[in-house]
């Protein structure tokens, strides 16, 4: 500790534990494979799933994951509940931090007490060293021997059983701090559980934990509608247990993998291709490599993937079906699992749909080294800067510079785009924002003026790394009150050869700069490079590091989607999926963009009272851009002499998304990359298959199904309220 009491600006971040090998070791499955619904661990997964009674009184899984009493992601409370009631096992709030270790196989199937039938605990202790209880006379979880993964990282501050506390003794959640020595443990009951302990750390979050979460209980229902719809007598048996309930299992391994393969997919061809489009195809069935080592390098996990924590705006916009706003500052969206819904107000689909309707119509902050106030200030609500710990966190792992990572990416590869930068000038001519040249030589620079003991606040270091880079006098006062010139120009100084690496300040023989420059920590360094030609979010460095893991990731899984899914009618079907018809289908959200990681110009509907632009009433139609000849949205077809209300036409550039009714309309795109829907109603839906095109296109859709069609010139769409297809 750094005095008693510390200083104000001292931090506790949790360490990196190494191995004899100086490397990290990974709580979390490396894979692409939906731990965040499913786990890292088996003990966790058996208190995440559904359980029922078999004839015989014995706990067994329905083949669902657990929900809570509004259907959605259950919470702590629902969890311990289950625990007690269907699998004989009293755990405590203590309990939340440490999931309890139980006799599993590695699917996640407990193993059952060869007398009783319930979940056995492994114990250090006990004899036998596996106990079990019922709910009439629970086991206690305390007796359990520890995974080491728990079941919620982040926790309200209020609310988190540390060590020596004990439960309020009030029966609601407190408005202030609880009392001295306790935690409230109502506000703790609210917590929503996931397979990953994050699942709270934001409101944002939680949506897309309900979303998979959901993904995987209909898939239950529709696998079991599958099978009984075969009407095949020895088919339906195979998937049921003797006495003819629904074998669990195999019902939870079969949403499992529908799930995972279409969050692979998603991953992959959405979200990692948007931020790298250079990430190489995957030749199936061939593609997998066996000698590839898919872990989680250093310089991802705690650099490159830090890539969002600039792309932070300070609100998580929400808006409900009527477009009436209800924004969650930042800060209150940290920690906040009672916000998500409204305190109870909100179903779970609407909370999510709220988030999603809202966030989906907001442009996140750039890619770059700047990063919003609430999360520098009261990160978490705590006197915390996550630009700090971040780059505190890349040192304590041992992650390499800025330079030192593109020196031995370069030996790597031969990429020139990879060289190491050789001086302040190189490096400012790679960079988003020049002028962030000042504050990296403010930061990181060993100009003697910048080192000298009167220097030491940040306006100072500015100031003088402002002479340095222009020329000039720099006039600052100390911490003593007394003022100083830094003449930039004069004799001695060398502000010309500190910028350009000559002269005293040239670099190693092995081209090591000795200006700072090798000083630049990899997170900062990165986001603040410019981004690459052609495509991508992410400059040469971070670029490189992301693409090359993520191959890994793709190449190295005996499991990916693409050869697992080889030859079978899934992998079409999977083909034709996206993550905004996932999403449409389990929140009360509708006409998304196809792209839902970019923000669209317009979303505009047939039916206007379903429109939300923000212009006049809040509904009107855009018109800058247009022309009296050729409007920027028409809804009158000029072929048909009456006046129409199912026509809409946008002339534009912008990409956008049209959103039909459930009756006859005509949608016509125009040059952008553009999302047509062809009806309203999309709660409960399976999506048609989305068409994407580079020339004219007519999709015809029933009222029933609706049609996405996505492309990048114009487009016209005319749904039916007969026929059911889409062709090109």
């Amino acid at each position: 500790m750094p005095g008693n009491p510390p200083p104000a600006n001292f931090m506790i971040v949790s360490r990196i534990i190494r191995d004899e090998n100086g490397d990290g070791t990974n709580q979390t499955t490396p894979f692409v494979d939906q731990n965040q619904t499913y786990t890292s661990h088996a003990s966790h997964q058996v208190f995440l799933r559904e359980y029922a009674f078999d004839a015989g009184g014995r706990p067994v899984a329905t083949g669902k994951l657990l929900e809570g009493a509004d259907g959605g992601l259950a919470t702590w409370a629902d969890v311990k509940q289950q625990a007690l009631e269907k699998l004989g096992i009293a755990l405590d709030d203590s309990d939340v931090l440490n999931v309890p270790l139980l006799a599993t196989d590695q699917y996640g199937k407990f193993i059952p007490d060869p007398v009783t039938g319930f979940p056995q605990l492994v114990t250090l202790s006990g004899t036998p060293p596996l106990q079990s209880g019922t709910p009439g006379a629970p086991v206690d979880a305390s007796l359990a021997v520890r995974t080491g993964h728990a079941f919620m990282d982040d926790i309200a501050h209020a609310a988190a059983p540390r060590p020596g506390l004990v439960a309020d003794e009030d029966t609601d959640i407190n408005v202030g701090p609880p009392p001295a020595g306790t935690y409230d443990n109502e506000l703790l009951d609210r917590h929503f559980i996931t397979g990953d302990g994050r699942g709270n750390e934001n409101v944002a979050l939680t949506a897309v934990h309900h979303v998979f979460h959901s993904e995987h209980n209909q898939q239950v229902d529709d696998i079991k509608a599958t099978i009984l719809a075969s009407g095949d007598a020895a088919f339906i048996e195979s998937w049921q247990l003797p006495d003819g309930s629904w074998n669990g299992e195999r019902l939870f391994q079969a949403a499992r993998f529908a799930t995972e393969m279409q969050y692979q997919h998603l991953v992959f061809e959405e979200f990692a291709r948007k931020l790298q489009p250079t990430i190489d195809a995957f030749l199936a069935p061939t593609g997998y490599d066996a000698t590839i080592n898919p872990a989680i390098v250093g310089e991802f996990a705690h650099a490159v993937y830090r890539l969002g924590h600039s792309m932070l705006t300070e609100t998580v916009d929400r808006l409900d079906p009527n477009f009436v706003p209800n924004d969650m500052t930042l800060l209150q969206a940290f920690l906040n699992p009672v916000g998500f819904n409204n305190d109870g107000a909100l179903t779970p689909d609407q909370a999510a749909g709220a988030i999603v309707r809202g966030m989906t119509r907001q442009v996140g902050n750039a890619i770059d080294e700047f990063v919003t106030d609430a999360v520098r200030n009261s990160l978490l609500g705590l006197p915390l800067d996550l630009a700090a710990i971040n780059i505190a966190r890349g040192r304590d792992a041992g992650v390499p510079t800025l330079n030192e990572a593109r020196r031995e990416f370069f030996q790597m590869t031969g990429d020139s785009q990879l060289r190491a930068y050789t001086s302040w000038v190189d490096l400012t001519q790679h960079l988003k924002h020049q002028a962030s040249a000042i504050n990296f030589i403010a930061a990181y620079g060993t100009h003697e003026a910048l080192l000298n003991a009167d220097v030491n606040a940040v306006a100072e270091k500015r100031a003088i790394a402002v002479a340095l880079v222009f020329g000039g006098t720099a006039v600052y006062t100390d911490s003593s009150g007394v003022q100083h010139t830094f003449d930039a120009d004069a004799v001695g100084v060398d502000r010309l050869d500190f910028l350009n690496s000559t002269g005293r300040f040239a670099n190693t023989a092995t081209g090591v700069t000795v200006t700072g420059v090798d000083d630049i920590d990899l997170w900062i360094g990165g986001l603040a490079e410019q981004t690459m030609p052609f495509g991508g979010m992410l400059g040469s460095t971070f670029g490189f590091v992301f693409e090359t893991q993520l191959e890994s990731l793709q190449n190295g899984d005996r499991f990916y989607y693409l050869s697992r899914l080889a030859g079978l009618n899934f992998l079409t079907e999977m083909e034709n999926n996206s993550f905004a018809k996932l999403v449409m289908r389990h929140t009360d959200v509708t006409h998304l963009p196809a792209d839902i990681f970019s923000t669209p110009g317009w979303i505009l509907e047939v039916d206007t009272t379903r429109q939300y632009t923000g212009i006049g009433d809040g509904n009107d139609d855009p018109t800058e851009g247009g022309t009296a000849l050729l409007p920027l949205v028409i809804r009158d077809d000029p072929a048909t002499p009456e006046l129409d209300t199912n026509y809409l036409r946008y002339t534009g550039g912008d990409h956008v998304v049209l959103g039909g009714t459930a009756g006859n309309d005509t949608l016509i795109a125009s040059i952008g990359d553009d999302t047509l829907w062809g009806m309203a109603e999309t709660t409960g839906w399976k999506a048609a298959p989305a068409t994407t095109t580079s020339r004219a296109v007519t999709a015809t859709t029933s009222s029933p199904t609706p049609v996405a069609t996505t492309c990048s010139r114009a487009t016209r769409a005319t749904t039916s309220s007969t026929a059911g297809r889409a062709s090109t």
